[in-house]
């Protein structure tokens, strides 16, 4: 349950020397500059032992299936020699996100999570997933065709040749169950969820009042939002998106989502789960918020309905 903030006895900024103080003040607190380094973790469970490498970092998940970056950058994840597809490092990266889908059906996304699962070092997916360090056997010319009819065969030598020949390959079904159940679990989607409102498919873009503002805001469906392109340079204090109607954020307004500032988001994106009580219904436009001095950063409208 997210917290709910309302504002309603807050004066409105007015005037636009009015807005600059409070801006400048909200940006003077005396924190450390927020810093690029950030952690992420690879989720079909925690994924620990694959190899990651960025301009910056270079390493393998670890027991929590995390690993480090710096903000703005894109990574690559291999599995021993083998590399995945490069993709835009994130708090939060799935198989989905390899291939740049929307889908556990994707049958390269289910098939990279069937191969995840098959090399679990103990077979027990919902404690995590352990990859062994016989991965390192697999080379730079291995072929895997995630999607295509070859992977089966592809996989299977993979994982005879990794765990064992008593090892079977995770079917489709199962794989992508499990994955599907561990998004659900981590608020990445979720699985009673409508897209009936006239907002949902609507995006827009931020505008920029300070601390360098930008993204794409998309309505996905009636219950969550996404982020995509989002930057922030991290100052100010208290700094949460807000949600309000007409611009109101100082009045009926909530918080989506946690709290922004104390890192650096270049070309982030984040998913938004609209908080249980809320709907679409109760806004139209979210900013990027500076609770504590009532500061507009940035924000986007979409519109009446």
């Amino acid at each position: 349950m997210f917290q709910i903030v309302s504002r309603r006895n807050v004066q409105r900024i007015l005037g636009i020397s009015a807005l600059s103080l409070f801006l400048a003040a909200c940006g003077s607190d005396d924190s450390a500059p927020a810093s690029p380094l950030r952690t992420g973790v690879f989720l079909d469970s925690a994924v620990a032992g694959l190899g990651y490498e960025t301009a910056t970092m270079r390493g393998k998940t670890n027991a929590a299936g995390e690993f480090n970056f710096n903000a703005g950058e894109s990574i690559t994840f291999s599995l021993g020699g083998f590399v995945l597809p490069t993709i835009q490092a994130a708090n939060i990266v799935t198989p989905m996100d390899i291939f740049g889908s929307d889908s556990t059906s994707d049958p390269r996304v289910a098939d990279l999570s069937r191969l995840l699962q098959s090399l679990d070092e103990d077979g027990d997916v919902n404690n995590g997933i352990t990859l062994p360090l016989t991965t390192e056997s697999i080379t730079s010319d291995t072929e895997l065709a995630f999607g295509d009819a070859a992977f089966e065969a592809q996989a299977l030598a993979i994982v005879a040749s990794v765990a064992g020949d008593q090892v079977a390959l995770v079917d489709t079904e199962a794989a992508t169950m499990h994955l599907t159940q561990t998004l659900v679990d981590n608020q990445l989607v979720t699985d009673d969820c409508t897209s009936d409102h006239p907002y949902v498919g609507r995006s827009a873009e931020f505008s920029n009042f300070a601390h360098g503002i930008a993204g794409t805001v998309t309505i996905l469906n009636d219950c969550e939002m996404e982020v995509t392109g989002f930057n922030y340079d991290g100052g100010g204090p208290s700094v949460y998106f807000f949600a309000a109607t007409d611009r109101a954020y100082s009045g009926d307004s909530f918080i989506i989502g946690n709290q922004l500032n104390g890192q650096r988001w270049a070309n982030d994106t984040i998913r938004l789960q609209i908080p249980e009580g809320r709907s679409l219904d109760d806004f139209n436009s979210l900013s990027v918020w500076c609770a504590d001095f009532n500061a507009n950063f940035g924000d986007v409208f979409f519109g009446d309905v």
